[in-house]
């Protein structure tokens, strides 16, 4: 009796054993896929999700202001970074993001890191005539929303619009690039995606409903949906194509929660 005794107790503590190690198990595959399913925000700085890439903002590390959003951000005095919750994002949460805000005139005091970025890269390269005259969000590494500042520009600039024409062919949507705008005729704040870093990538979530324009000055598709991650009513915007208002389509006027970058030839929506 006593061996089955002993017997016994080793038994249970093997149990007890095996139970806790399901239990440490479980706590690891729930944390790990709580990590996997986490968001990723497109940030200049903090907590970017393309590390590998080397557009990492030495600057943007540690403490910086913090808004509660794009008004109070664009209400800011001055150039510099701020968080935010992100404006461009992936994932099923939005998280926070570190932006560069860069002030009409301020283009010279821009830190060296931010000014390698591609997205201010590709400005300075192409025809920069009148770059330092506009107020723009460095988003991501890529991407950069256009704060027009300037409305008698604005309208001059709509009126010049042809509504067929090449999309490519317009000058304030750059070559192979995505443009979604905020307000009908190519008119507001708008946002550029180039195609050659983000397409491809899937869906990226847009930190508030926005979008009653657009052109694509690219080979490939692009699609806008109403809600996140792609769901919900889905926009086509077809290669080299534009469209100066989405009221006569079922997404609607300021209704495109997410966007997708499509490849070329392949990827047709």
């Amino acid at each position: 009796m006593k061996i089955m005794k002993s017997s016994s107790r080793r038994t249970a503590r093997h149990v007890l054993l095996l139970l806790a190690a399901c239990l440490s198990l479980a706590v690891f595959a729930s944390t790990a896929a709580a990590a996997t399913s986490s968001s990723q925000d497109l940030c200049v700085g903090l907590e970017c999700d393309v590390p590998a890439s080397g557009t990492y903002v030495a600057e943007a590390q540690g403490s910086v202001p913090e808004v509660t959003g794009i008004d109070q951000l664009l209400a800011q005095k001055s150039s510099g970074f701020y968080s935010l919750p992100a404006l461009v994002y992936r994932g099923d949460a939005q998280p926070r993001a570190v932006v560069y805000l860069a002030k009409s005139g301020d283009l010279a005091q821009m830190p060296t890191s931010v000014r390698n970025l591609p997205v201010v890269q590709s400005l300075l390269t192409a025809d920069s005539s009148g770059i330092d005259a506009t107020t723009f969000v460095v988003v991501d590494h890529g991407i950069r929303l256009v704060l027009p500042t300037d409305p008698g520009a604005a309208a001059s600039r709509s009126a010049g619009a042809r509504p067929h024409a090449r999309a490519a062919t317009l000058p304030f949507c750059p070559s192979r690039s995505f443009c979604l705008y905020q307000e009908e005729n190519y008119l507001g704040s708008y946002y550029e995606w180039p195609g050659v870093l983000y397409a491809g990538i899937g869906w990226m979530n847009l930190g508030t409903n926005f979008g009653k324009s657009q052109i694509n000055a690219r080979a490939g598709d692009t699609l806008l949906a109403d809600h996140s991650l792609g769901e919900g009513t889905r926009y086509c915007a077809q290669q080299e194509s534009e469209d100066s208002s989405f009221s006569n389509n079922p997404i609607g006027n300021g209704n495109a929660s997410s966007v997708a970058l499509l490849g070329s030839t392949p990827d047709r929506c």
